[in-house]
């Protein structure tokens, strides 16, 4: 569905299903090029960006990212790196200037103009701040730096000084020794007034955080992608089936409010987006944190209530890829039904309002059709959907565009009576 600034659409909100596409959305000549090119791809989930088509995909083992034309030319193609294998002028350069970094994933881009290039995002903890900073680096296909961009308030800190040497507390040395015993390579940080260490424990990267007087606050460990709890995993799958997950680790804390943290992203244009999911101990979705860009795509999801979570189960049985925003006071649900797109409005206490769904161009209501035929010969239909109201008061959308560019308007929004009746006002 596409967005229209018409202000009866504002309870429709079809905008949030625009642009997502699948197999049978993409055309034949683009699958069959891309097949050519990546025979046994895995996990294909296509997209159409402006005019050109995206595919995430895992080759090879690898996860990786393609964009061709409409007319099906390849225009190129992202690969995760493994961070164990480095390009040796790439590696050298981390070491050199990144050594107490730590790498977050290493992609190669391969251009159809050539001008391949490496991307890398590093983290870097800093005494006193609380959360990392990225830092994202750009080399050129010979292993050359090319770009640095820094985040300003990292500037900031810097500019500032740091110093290197942490002189840990004795107290806070053994109560970390008796929690994680014979663990070597530690770094040791301030954040606040409380101690933090970075250490690999039991083959996990590891956090763990402590006050001055030894009390351990809180331990982060690194969950394997693979190995996500199954609650978060299945709300993952419903709601970002199109997104894949970047990084997971599980919070426990001595106040035993113990959660989850995970990135998930999607790559647009060969630009890599990270959501933040927030989970509690239960598995149970709290809190997003969206990147500019895709704030407008999901700017308003939310959880259902239980009961209209219910009768929402009861009238739309095996509806997949559900959302849920609100609107007003109102729930506003966004699923796949019956192979449609479609959009369903409840109160908060359960009871149904409307449903829009997406109409076939070529299946159009008959009386429609001969108005358009009649009045509207010079346009072409982009869009067609119908809302069944709970006050019977049904109505159809359909969206047009000239066929000629000296058409004016370009554009056309027309609203139906459910016989079929343009609305006129």
């Amino acid at each position: 569905m596409k967005t229209k600034l018409l202000l009866l659409l504002i309870f429709l909100t079809p905008v949030l299903f625009a642009q997502q596409s699948d197999n049978d959305d993409t055309p034949k000549n683009i699958i069959k090029s891309f097949n050519k090119r990546f025979p046994r791809a895995t996990d294909i989930s296509w997209d159409q960006v402006d005019n050109n088509y995206k595919v995430d995909f895992i080759f090879r083992d690898r996860l990786s990212y393609a964009e061709y034309t409409p007319e099906g030319e390849w225009l190129m193609t992202v690969v995760d790196q493994d961070i164990n294998n480095i390009y040796p002028p790439i590696d050298r350069y981390l070491k050199e200037h990144y050594k107490k970094d730590k790498i977050l994933f290493i992609e190669k881009a391969t251009k159809k103009d050539r001008k391949d290039y490496y991307y890398i995002q590093v983290s870097r903890k800093i005494k006193g701040v609380k959360e990392p900073f990225i830092i994202e680096l750009y080399f050129n296909k010979t292993g050359k730096i090319e770009e640095v961009i820094k985040p300003d308030e990292l500037k900031d800190v810097e500019n500032e000084g740091n110093e290197d040497i942490i002189d840990v507390p004795e107290i806070v040395l053994k109560n970390f020794n008796k929690r994680f015993p014979r663990v070597t390579e530690l770094i040791w940080d301030i954040i606040d007034t409380n101690y933090t260490v970075d250490f690999e424990y039991r083959d996990k990267t590891t956090n763990a955080e402590f006050s001055p007087g030894g009390v351990w606050v809180l331990t982060k460990t690194e969950i394997d992608p693979k190995n996500l709890f199954s609650p978060i995993k299945r709300y993952i799958d419903q709601n970002y089936k199109s997104q894949k997950v970047q990084y997971a680790e599980k919070v426990v804390k001595s106040d035993r409010n113990n959660y989850y943290y995970v990135q998930i992203y999607k790559k647009i244009k060969g630009v890599k987006y990270i959501t933040v999911l927030y989970f509690n101990k239960v598995g149970k979705f709290t809190k997003v944190i969206r990147p500019k860009g895709l704030e407008d795509e999901y700017s308003n999801q939310v959880e259902a209530p239980e009961i209209v979570l219910k009768k929402f189960k009861s009238r739309f049985v095996r509806a997949t890829d559900i959302t849920w925003e609100t609107l007003d006071s109102n729930y506003i649900a966004k699923f796949i039904f019956r192979e449609k797109k479609t959009v369903a409005q409840f109160t908060t206490e359960g009871q149904w309002l409307m449903t829009t769904f997406e109409i076939d161009t070529k299946n159009i209501y008959a009386p429609i059709q001969r108005f358009l035929e009649k009045n509207c010969s010079d346009y072409k239909v982009n869009f067609i959907e119908k809302t069944t109201k709970n006050d019977r008061k049904d109505f159809y959308y359909v969206e047009l565009y000239g066929k000629k560019k000296n058409i004016d308007p370009q554009e056309l929004g027309l609203y139906f009576n459910k016989s079929g009746k343009l609305i006129e006002d």
